[in-house]
């Protein structure tokens, strides 16, 4: 069981990614303490949710992004986040799970 941060602006959309990680046997959450989630998924077209992103990436330089967008990666996306994968909303849910294997997957 992976620890999986949701970071997106919009409430509905935090429930929708949490039910598809829940449902694979992970533990979604939408904050965290002092300990380091295994993958974050987040729109990274919120200033806000990249911010925490980058805290975190501080903290813990080998953590795992899944960008969740409705905008195509940029190239400040890719070199402030460097996320194992880019996800174009709307996608099928079977997307970002395949993008949570990818994430989770040793490297």
């Amino acid at each position: 069981m992976a620890l999986i941060l949701f970071l997106d602006p919009q409430r509905e959309v935090r429930e929708l990614f949490s039910h598809v990680a829940t449902r694979l046997g992970h533990e979604a959450v939408e904050t965290v303490g002092e300990e380091k989630p295994d993958v974050v998924v987040l729109e990274p077209s919120s200033r806000q949710e990249v911010r925490r992103a980058r805290t975190l990436l501080e903290r813990f330089p080998a953590l795992a992004i899944v960008c969740a967008s409705i905008h195509p990666p940029s190239r400040e996306t890719r070199e402030q986040l460097d996320p194992v994968v880019h996800l174009i909303k709307p996608f099928p849910l079977v997307e970002l799970e395949r993008a949570l294997e990818a994430a989770l997957a040793p490297r």
